[in-house]
C-alpha cells in the first residue's frame, strides 16, 4: 500500500493580545475621573486582538459594518444634534441583518440602552465615537459616556 498523504495544517495563530488603550494622563483636579474610572460594571470578557484579528468571548469575529447615523430625509443631520436612534432601531436593525451586517459605527454616543439592546438582539456590534479634549466634550464627560453602557455586551 502506498504511504497516507500528508495533511498540512497552517500553524497556530499567535496568542491573543488583550486591546487595551494607551494610559491616559490623570486631568487636572475637578475636571472628572480618569478614563477607565467606572464606578459601575464594564464587559466582563475583553476584546481581544491577535494580529488582524479580533475575538469578542474567546470567538473570532469578523466584521461587516456600516455606518450607521439615523436622520430623517430633509433633516439639517448632526446640525440638528444627536440623531434620533430609538426611532429608526427596530427598522433598521431587521434590514441591516438581513444584508448580513454585524456592526455599526456611530458618530455620536448611544445612551439608550433600549437602542442597544435591539442591535444586540440582532446580532449588531456597536463601534460607537466618543469625543474628548474638545471644545464641547470633556475627558469626564467621555468617561461618564463610557461608563454609562460600559456593561452593556
Amino acid at each position: 500500500h502506498p504511504p497516507a498523504p500528508q495533511v498540512l495544517l497552517p500553524p497556530p495563530p499567535p496568542a491573543p493580545r488583550r486591546m487595551n488603550p494607551p494610559p491616559m494622563p490623570r486631568p487636572p483636579a475637578g475636571a472628572g475621573a480618569p478614563a477607565g474610572a467606572c464606578s459601575s460594571g464594564v464587559r466582563a470578557s475583553p476584546v481581544l486582538v491577535s494580529g488582524r484579528n479580533l475575538f469578542v468571548d474567546g470567538q473570532p469575529v469578523f466584521l461587516k459594518a456600516v455606518a450607521w447615523n439615523p436622520y430623517p430625509v430633509g433633516s439639517l443631520g448632526a446640525d440638528s444634534g444627536p440623531p434620533p436612534f430609538a426611532d429608526y432601531v427596530l427598522q433598521d436593525a431587521a434590514l441591516m441583518q438581513a444584508a448580513g451586517i454585524n456592526a455599526v459605527r456611530v458618530y455620536f454616543a448611544i445612551s439608550d440602552t433600549s437602542v442597544l439592546d435591539t442591535l444586540w438582539a440582532h446580532g449588531i456590534y456597536v463601534i460607537m465615537t466618543v469625543y474628548y479634549d474638545s471644545a464641547f466634550d470633556s475627558v469626564s464627560m467621555a468617561v461618564d459616556r463610557v461608563c454609562a453602557v460600559g456593561s452593556h455586551p
